[in-house]
């Protein structure tokens, strides 16, 4: 069984030629870089854009910023539900350009979404969950206690102060710090209909909690699309809504002084861990 990612596009990785994508570090629900066939700019966004049932979605996101106050978001392409996507397609060069302009000139990713179809009414459930693990962690010297140049004195902020006893070593280790997170996706969708009038339904959640202490996502999605035909077939009427709610807390960035990791690392070895946390 495929676990679908929370931001369908992180699907696509490895699949399609020519397509690089970079999944985010905010974790689940964080924004993703799509680069069709190599960057085009060294100062401009070099990013697809991505194409809804014929219309063009500007892709709105947060995050960005300095090392200083860089911090992680997610973008409006991932709160879309993965349920409700029925093909994807890619465009590059001329013949995005061609359809959507200077918009597209780093090429377009076109999605089509579900309809209804005529026949009986048809439930589709699904449900998964997923685990996350760090899967490397870095390895910490014990051998010298806080200080510098071998004495306790020299600074609070370093680890080669003076040799550690084995009962001194109270230290920290990434396990004291990074959780087993977990992801919890669920899915209903409801197709029927006759030969003039079909109807489709969707809800999903997603619930999340990272490996990041109190890093969290929540995402509820709600679709409704009614298509009807008249005047024999001649005009047809396709209407659709959306619903999205979501709520996200501490999501991290690859910032350096903005990522809770760097201090985690730089902790003192003969410091008490638990004196400082506050989580």
């Amino acid at each position: 069984t495929t676990v679908k990612d929370a931001n369908f596009m992180n699907s696509l990785a490895g699949k399609v030629a020519g397509v690089t994508i970079n999944a985010s570090s905010s974790g689940v629900g964080g924004a993703t870089k799509v680069v069709l066939r190599g960057n085009k700019s060294i100062s401009q966004s070099s990013n697809a854009l991505y194409v809804i049932d014929g219309i063009p979605m500007y892709n709105f996101g947060g995050g960005g910023g300095t090392e200083f106050d860089s911090k992680g978001a997610t973008e409006s392409i991932a709160d879309i539900n993965p349920e409700d996507i029925e093909s994807i397609s890619v465009l590059t060069g001329a013949a995005a350009a061609a359809l959507y302009g200077s918009n597209a000139a780093n090429g377009a990713v076109m999605i089509t979404t579900k309809k209804g179809q005529a026949g009986a009414l048809k439930v589709t459930l699904s449900s998964n969950t997923e685990f996350l693990n760090p899967f490397v962690l870095p390895e910490f010297q014990n051998r010298y206690g806080t200080g510098l140049n071998g004495s306790a004195s020299g600074s609070s902020v370093y680890s080669w102060g003076a040799k550690l006893t084995p009962a001194a070593r109270t230290g920290y280790t990434p396990e004291d710090f990074l959780e087993t997170g977990h992801v919890y996706t669920n899915a209903v969708t409801v197709s029927g209909g006759t030969d003039r009038n079909q109807t489709y339904f969707s809800a999903a959640s997603v619930n999340s909690d990272g490996i990041i202490p109190n890093n969290e996502y929540d995402r509820y999605n709600f679709t409704f699309r009614n298509t009807s035909y008249f005047l024999k077939d001649r005009l047809r009427l396709d209407a659709s809504a959306s619903y999205i709610y979501q709520q996200d807390q501490n999501m991290t960035n690859q910032g350096v002084y903005s990522n809770p990791l760097v201090p985690a690392y730089l902790f003192p070895r003969g410091t008490e861990f638990d004196a400082y946390r506050i989580f």
